[in-house]
């Protein structure tokens, strides 16, 4: 209801003892909520809910243990989500297609091992996603198949912590 009401989700019962970093909400069903925690105590875990908060699921299955980055649901499927990681030594860009029950490596060792800290789906071309790092902007048409670097307009070194794109425009700020 935007805000309007509030309730303790899970029973009151926290998730995994850590702090929530990071909460996405499918924009086609607000059931439908993913999030993410920081390693404090203990590792940081993803969660899924598809009842709007009265029960969470463990999601975090075979993803690296890295400090999580972003997460943002697929603009045109409700089950289809993607996750950034931080760190060093592992792949950055996770992607699960079924709610979180399996994840893909869709940046294969291809982007920089750098932390990895934004990511945006263009609502008009979903196949279409943007990442922001240490160094950059990179994007795949391909669904993680190839890479590019978005580079025009940008100085040689960015830290990239955010990302949005304008749904009318498709234009990525």
């Amino acid at each position: 209801d935007g805000g309007g009401q509030w309730f303790i989700g899970q029973g009151g019962v926290e998730i995994d003892g850590n702090p929530i970093l990071l909460v996405a909400v499918a924009p086609q069903n607000d059931n439908v909520v993913y999030l993410a925690t920081s390693p404090f105590a203990g590792r940081g875990r993803v969660h899924r809910t598809l009842d709007g908060g009265s029960n969470f699921t463990d999601i975090t299955g075979t993803l690296p243990d890295r400090y999580p980055g972003d997460m943002t649901v697929d603009p045109t499927d409700v089950g289809t989500v993607y996750l950034t990681l931080s760190g060093f030594g592992s792949s950055h860009v996770f992607k699960s297609t079924n709610y979180g029950a399996t994840w893909t490596d869709i940046d294969r060792g291809v982007l920089p091992d750098v932390p990895t800290t934004a990511v945006v789906v263009d609502p008009a071309l979903p196949d279409h996603v943007y990442i922001g790092n240490d160094i950059g902007v990179y994007f795949t048409l391909d669904e993680g198949a190839s890479w590019g670097q978005l580079a025009q307009g940008l100085s040689e070194a960015v830290l990239v912590n955010e990302l949005r794109s304008e749904e009318h425009t498709s234009e990525l700020q």
